[in-house]
C-alpha cells in the first residue's frame, strides 16, 4: 500500500485531510510536528509527504530540502493557506513536486496525490500521444487533435493564437519563458512585425477568457506556468 507522511500543526485541518486520504485507499501517518517528520522519515520509508508551510521550527520547505537529502525520489506536496507568489516559487525552485492551497476541493486533492505518484513526465508523455494536454490545477483539457478547449467541463472557444499560446504555455509547464522566445516560436512566420506588447495582449486576453491563474508574469522577462 502506498504510504503517506502528513505534517501539519493545525490538528482539525490534519484529522480531516487524513481522514480522506485513508478513504482514498492510502496509509497514512500523521504529525503536527515537522521534528517528529525527520525521525518518522529516517526510521521508514514513504512514497510521498505532504505538508503545510507555516509551522513550528522549519517551514515545509526547509523540510522537503532534508527530506530530499535523505531519499531524492520521495514525491512531495506543499499544501498550505498561504497565497503569495513567492512562497510558491520558492517551493518549486526547491524540487517540490506540487503547491496546493488549503481551498482545493478534497475529490481534486486525491488527484493530485494521483498524479504527483505517478511518473508526471510518463503520465504527461501518454497523454500527449493520446491528443490530449491537461492542467489539473486550471482544470483544463486540451484536445489536440480538433483544437478543443475545455474549461472545467465545458468547451471554450479560443481564438487558433489562443490555443497556441495556451499549449504553448502548459508543454513548457514550469520554465520560464521569455517574450522574445514565445515570439520566435508563436509568431515565428512573423516575428519581425511581433513585439513584447502583442504577447503582453495576448496573454491578458487568454487569463481573462480562461479565468487563469497559472501563468505567472516574470518581471521584465515574461511568463512561467505554475502548475
Amino acid at each position: 500500500m502506498t504510504k503517506i507522511l502528513f505534517v501539519e500543526d493545525d490538528m482539525q485541518y490534519r484529522q480531516q485531510i487524513q481522514e480522506v486520504l485513508v478513504q482514498a485507499g492510502y496509509e497514512v501517518r500523521a504529525t503536527e510536528s515537522p521534528i517528529e517528520a525527520l525521525d518518522l522519515f529516517q526510521d521508514e520509508s514513504y512514497d510521498l509527504v505532504i505538508t503545510d508551510y507555516m509551522m513550528p521550527a522549519m517551514s515545509g520547505v526547509q523540510l522537503m530540502r532534508y527530506l530530499k537529502r535523505i531519499d531524492t525520489k520521495v514525491k512531495t506536496i506543499i499544501l498550505t493557506g498561504i497565497d503569495s507568489a513567492d512562497v510558491e516559487i520558492s517551493a518549486l525552485d526547491n524540487s517540490v513536486d506540487q503547491y496546493l492551497h488549503k481551498g482545493v476541493r478534497e475529490d481534486v486533492l486525491v488527484k493530485y496525490v494521483e498524479r504527483v505518484l505517478k511518473d508526471p513526465i510518463k503520465l504527461f508523455a501518454a497523454e500527449e500521444d493520446a491528443g490530449i494536454l491537461k492542467s489539473m490545477r486550471e482544470n483544463i483539457t486540451i484536445h489536440l487533435n480538433n483544437y478543443e478547449v475545455f474549461k472545467d467541463g465545458v468547451k471554450v472557444d479560443v481564438t487558433f493564437k489562443e490555443y497556441q499560446l495556451l499549449v504553448y504555455f502548459i508543454k513548457h509547464m514550469g520554465q520560464v519563458l521569455e517574450r522574445d522566445k514565445i515570439i520566435d516560436d508563436i509568431w515565428s512566420d512573423s516575428k519581425d512585425e511581433i513585439t513584447s506588447r502583442v504577447v503582453d495582449t495576448q496573454v491578458k486576453l487568454l487569463r481573462k477568457k480562461l479565468r487563469l491563474n497559472a501563468v505567472q508574469s516574470i518581471r521584465n522577462v515574461g511568463y512561467r506556468w505554475n502548475e
